[in-house]
């Protein structure tokens, strides 16, 4: 996306990113940016917290597998980092469905049928989806995919007292 802006750097090195830029990167007052160099352009990225959680957010998959049968994914801003359980090796790496965030309600798992989860992987079963907040802003999701086990509200509930421990080491 090439805007053309031009912005003047203030006397303590600042400059605004323009409201239709933050807007469609969905950056918010107090979203965290990383900035870096690449071939002599300086290039912002939204920070994410959920990197460097990798192993717990691992271990926490790894259990909710075996307690409720389900593979487990947790996509960062726009990708899938941590997976575990039946096929999850597809997912890594793979970048989310960016239309899937419409569908996403705030506070709860949200259930979709015959969804594309990631462009080349069309979902028959029923996924869940919970956005993982910190400091206010969706920072990445939760996704749940049903496998053979068809998931109950204990299941949902489980699932969810692990996402607000989550959310709650993203806060800190």
């Amino acid at each position: 996306m090439k805007t053309g802006m031009v912005r003047r750097i203030d006397e303590l090195g600042r400059i605004v990113i323009p409201k239709e830029i933050r807007r469609n990167l969905k950056l918010n007052m107090g979203d965290i940016v990383e900035i870096y160099v690449e071939d002599n352009k300086i290039l912002l990225k939204r920070f994410s917290t959920l990197l460097g959680l990798e192993e717990d957010l691992f271990n926490i998959a790894k259990v909710l597998n075996e307690q409720i049968g389900a593979t487990i994914l947790f996509v960062d801003q726009d990708k899938v980092i941590v997976g575990y359980g039946k096929q999850s090796e597809h997912y890594l790496d793979m970048e989310i469905n960016q239309q899937l965030h419409n569908k996403i309600n705030d506070g709860i798992f949200t259930k979709l049928q015959g969804v594309y989860l990631i462009s080349e992987r069309f979902e028959e079963k029923n996924v869940y989806i919970a956005p993982l907040y910190a400091k206010n802003s969706v920072q990445g999701l939760f996704v749940i995919i049903e496998n053979e086990h068809i998931l109950n509200q204990f299941d949902l509930d489980t699932c969810n007292q692990f996402r607000k421990f989550i959310m709650k080491q993203l806060d800190s």
